[in-house]
């Protein structure tokens, strides 16, 4: 079975056919269906950004964001809605809409369940797959995914990016969706990830557009909490955090690139507000610093602790991550050097830099080429 299939049957298993349950509350909607619909809803979306990104490797993605910068609805668009979700989004009458735990949305003449929005057989060759992640919005970043920031017209950032995964078309985009509670214990950061996906070019080119425009009006229906958290809480103390690094080290898939993942673990305390600048330097053994480009290399960090407190792994997947890019990484030999994240207040981590072994050698590192440390996205 190819990674295309693989990945829309898993969509189709997503979308179930149950009913919506009617006036219940979010808290008790999620205890009856969080294992089906929605963790199904987010299996489906993280296997296409799995395949797509492992499979195809991500094409550059321009300067721009393509969504409109105003909210305009020619008249006459239906309004869809989701109180379970808290999603809501705008589509033309000749489009249809389908699934319960993970949306699909495509035009009427390429449906193969035609007008029948209840139920889902496959997308079709052109559709918008749609779903609510437990993720933070920028957790694709870690796979090395070249993206392109921008806002929704109602001012929610996101990250693009495109692939062609199988001969599918792909354009993906997450999108910060705040801070909510899917029940009583994952509450946190979340997103929704929504990617348009077309089996020929000729149908990217005519419906790629109206799909576009459709992902522009996506707003939630009730406001919800800032992904950076709530910054009436006591501040919180020097002992109650540190930096950490990723377990593992990853390369991009498109370029000679080394992305190194930091996130914030909590340590203990009371719930508290972190805000803090993160600095990424390279030294040698002996703590001499190494000059490379870019360097020091500060990112901003703001969250809520513990919700958003990760753990020193690979997956991370809070509103604490953050990223840097390594172009050219392996271009000259560093024996036995190491990199260090500093936090405000002087507080430090430090790991060694991995083997040249790890990259690509279909993407060799080139002794020339722009040696430098950019912070991602």
């Amino acid at each position: 079975m190819t990674t295309e299939k693989l990945v829309r049957r898993m969509l189709t298993e997503a979308v179930a056919t149950e009913p919506e349950p009617a006036h219940a509350p979010f808290e008790q909607v999620l205890r009856r269906r969080r294992q089906r619909s929605l963790r199904a809803a987010v299996v489906a979306t993280a296997l296409l950004l799995t395949a797509a990104v492992a499979v195809a490797g991500v094409r550059g993605l321009g300067t721009k964001p393509t969504l409109p910068a105003a909210p305009s609805v020619p008249p006459g668009w239906k309004l869809f809605q989701n109180p379970t979700y808290n999603l809501q989004f705008r589509y033309p009458p000749d489009w249809v809409v389908s699934g319960r735990g993970g949306f699909v949305i495509t035009p009427r003449k390429l449906s193969p369940t035609g007008s029948r929005p209840s139920t889902i057989a496959a997308p079709g060759p052109m559709f918008i797959s749609l779903g609510l992640s437990s993720d933070y919005y920028q957790f694709v970043i870690q796979n090395g995914t070249q993206v392109m920031p921008g806002r929704l017209a109602g001012g929610r950032a996101f990250i693009r990016w495109t692939a062609t995964v199988s001969g599918a078309h792909v354009i993906a985009y997450e999108i910060d969706w705040g801070r909510f509670c899917l029940g009583r214990q994952d509450c946190g950061s979340h997103s929704v990830s929504t990617q348009i996906q077309a089996t020929d070019p000729a149908l990217l080119d005519r419906y790629g557009p109206t799909a576009q425009r459709i992902i522009g009006t996506l707003a939630p229906m009730h406001p919800t909490q800032a992904s950076t958290g709530d910054a009436t809480r006591p501040a919180c103390r020097a002992d109650q955090w540190r930096p950490v690094f990723a377990s593992r080290s990853r390369v991009a898939f498109d370029r000679p690139r080394w992305v190194i993942g930091a996130n914030i673990q909590y340590l203990h305390g009371p719930a508290c507000h972190l805000r803090t600048n993160l600095r990424l330097t390279v030294e040698r053994s002996d703590g001499t610093a190494v000059a490379v480009a870019g360097t020091p290399s500060p990112l901003t960090v703001e969250a809520d602790l513990p919700e958003d407190g990760g753990t020193a792994g690979d997956i991370m997947r809070t509103a604490t991550m953050r990223y840097w890019g390594w172009d050219n990484w392996c271009a000259r030999p560093l024996p036995q050097a190491r990199l260090r994240i500093t936090a405000d207040g002087g507080v430090s981590t430090t790991r060694p830099l991995p083997p040249h072994s790890i990259q690509d050698p279909r993407l060799p590192c080139r002794p020339n080429a722009p040696w430098r440390i950019l912070p991602l996205p």
